[in-house]
């Protein structure tokens, strides 16, 4: 099948060529960036190799391939993509299939993205052909979709480790987390903040309580209970002197029915059969799943606190990015879900 990537001179781009070059159907033949016109992928990437075979082209040199694609893939900065839809609607509307792995279309209503975002959706008609999906929570609603909006790094961990937790009746509002990632989650712009110097033995934290991405955490955790969880979630966010890997820690108020056995129960039961998450019995590391597709998750209940506190680790360009936009699109062009996806990671 032919794929096409929109903003592939960056890390997320980088890790959807090196994943897809294992796949046994997708074949990327289109690559768009706004920066990097001419340049062969291998030359900025040299860790791809072969896989960075192609040439970055303009969007406006592309527009009949990339209609010819059966899925594209964007990863766009975030605010891109509505942009660039907006200006070209009838490019995209011949483009059958696409993933946005930023944070466009995560939400259903443009005035909660004004609130997590800051600005005026781009084109809000649109919001409403797409589909949030985390695969393991959202699979059904992703199988043979047109237009899927990927999970955010941080939402990913987050909603894997506490979903079950919520669903089971076992924790309540308010849900606080904190998310740790490596540098690579800022992209590949320039700043201070991510000069050696600065962030080697250093943690920055760059939000308070208010990361973006905790719209989306609890429009999900709403959807997915039904209506029975409200809110609300906070969610702090800090940058850690590494290139890759994500972890974030969610502590809750245990309901009545909470134990030891009823959270891990709980957490056993919700993945026994997902082939991209483990369910640990202590805490995971971030080196764990390094470069894997792969949701390392823990909980456990404290009777003196009253709280349970769930932790997921995530390779952040892998099943907080790449990986899982090629899950979704394995769903939605009906091939096995697993296909492409390396389970194992790399070590040390």
């Amino acid at each position: 099948m032919n794929i096409g990537i929109l903003g592939a001179a960056g890390y997320t781009g980088c890790e959807l060529l090196r994943l897809l070059r294992g796949h046994p159907v997708m074949v990327p033949r289109v690559v768009v960036g706004r920066s990097e016109v001419g340049v062969q992928v291998s030359d900025l990437f040299p860790s791809l190799g072969p896989a960075g075979e192609l040439v970055i082209r303009s969007f406006a040199e592309s527009r009949d391939e990339l209609s010819a694609c059966d899925l594209v893939f964007s990863a766009l900065p975030h605010g891109q993509l509505g942009t660039l839809l907006a200006e070209e609607s009838a490019t995209f509307a011949a483009i059958p299939r696409i993933v946005d792995l930023a944070s466009d279309f995560r939400l259903r209503d443009p005035h909660g993205y004004q609130q997590w975002y800051g600005a005026a959706h781009p084109c809000p008609d649109e919001l409403d052909r797409w589909i949030y999906s985390i695969p393991e929570w959202h699979r059904e609603r992703a199988r043979g979709a047109s237009r899927v909006a990927n999970a955010g790094c941080f939402a990913t961990a987050f909603l894997l480790a506490i979903t079950p937790l919520v669903r089971a009746g076992l924790v309540e509002a308010p849900l606080s987390g904190i998310g740790i990632s490596g540098s690579s989650g800022a992209g590949k712009g320039l700043n201070a903040r991510l000069h050696f110097s600065h962030l080697h033995e250093d943690i920055v934290t760059y939000r308070v309580g208010s990361h973006q991405h905790g719209g989306e955490i609890e429009q999900c955790l709403t959807d997915i209970s039904a209506g029975l969880w409200q809110g609300p979630a906070s969610l702090s966010t800090l940058l850690a002197p590494m290139s890759r890997g994500l972890q974030v820690i969610v502590t809750a108020p245990a309901t009545p029915a909470a134990s030891e056995k009823s959270v891990r129960d709980a957490l056993n039961d919700a993945y026994l059969d997902e082939p991209f998450v483990i369910v640990r019995e202590k805490p995971p590391e971030t080196k764990h799943v390094r470069g894997a597709h792969r949701a390392e998750i823990f909980a456990n209940y404290d009777p003196r606190t009253g709280l349970v506190t769930a932790i997921g680790v995530i390779d952040n360009l892998v099943k907080g990015a790449a990986g899982s936009a090629i899950q979704n699109a394995n769903l939605m062009l009906g091939l096995e879900e697993v296909a492409g996806l390396p389970r194992e990671g790399v070590y040390p």
